[in-house]
């Protein structure tokens, strides 16, 4: 969390614009696409960002990602679209648009979530997440953070496991067991093996308030919500906390 509120909200401001050249683009190829996680929140709770919250992420399956892809060199030039994953996009869940080198912020971007279809149940997409799902998620990191991870995890097994096939194969092996091509049953993976839902909840979609636009959402978001934040209508200590410090600074 970002102390200063105000460089905060520079922040979200540029990231909010990144967001309104994604949506520009989906909106003139018919790219469907949603509000998710700590966005979708915002867009319910608060109409705009959550306050205290720092990044945009939204969610594309597999489909619509690939059409969004065959479009970017429509987006302003001043924006890049980086792949996070180890082997390929195809076998991998996120990807990023980026503004690189802010002169303020560094590389300021949002996440874009690849929903797949998920071939096993989710006990199983659980179990099989574990020491090797978890290492890969390195690849989303900061150079000095995979650094600290690789020193302080240097003796566990999956990096030996990943030193041994290289963390390109494992990721492809992952996706290959748990992902379909085709839709199987009732339930979606969202970029990983620990992230299943049921694709009823993204049917279909509707349109909520995000700072000054509508944008859209899944149609069953009070069921994610409630998944991932419990009584999500209720502002965490965190929140309080930093909506005190705003207050007194104001």
């Amino acid at each position: 969390m970002l102390e200063d509120h105000k460089q905060l909200r520079k922040l979200q401001l540029e990231q909010y614009k990144i967001l309104q050249s994604v949506n520009d683009l989906c909106s003139k190829y018919g790219i469907e696409y949603y509000l998710l996680y700590g966005t979708l929140l915002g867009a319910v709770r608060h109409s705009k960002f959550i306050p205290w919250d720092y990044d945009i992420d939204i969610a594309m399956e597999r489909t619509q990602f690939n059409r969004f892809k065959s479009v970017v060199q429509e987006l302003p030039d001043w924006l890049e679209v980086w792949d996070i994953c180890y082997s390929s996009i195809e076998y991998a869940g996120l990807s990023r648009v980026v503004k690189p080198k802010d002169c303020v912020f560094g590389d300021i971007h949002i996440d874009i979530f690849i929903i797949d279809n998920a071939r096993i149940t989710s006990n199983i997409c659980t179990k099989i997440n574990g020491a090797l799902g978890r290492f890969l998620h390195i690849a989303k990191l900061s150079k000095a953070e995979k650094n600290i991870l690789y020193e302080h995890f240097k003796d566990s097994k999956s990096d030996v496991l990943c030193g041994i096939f290289g963390s390109a194969r494992i990721e492809k092996w992952i996706y290959l067991l748990l992902v379909s091509e085709y839709p199987t049953g009732r339930l979606v993976i969202l970029e990983d093996p620990s992230r299943v839902i049921r694709s009823e909840w993204l049917l279909e979609t509707k349109m909520l308030k995000f700072e000054d636009m509508d944008f859209p959402v899944p149609s069953g978001y009070e069921y994610l919500l409630r998944l991932w934040y419990g009584n999500y209508m209720e502002i965490p200590e965190e929140g309080k906390e930093y909506l005190r410090k705003e207050q007194m600074e104001e």
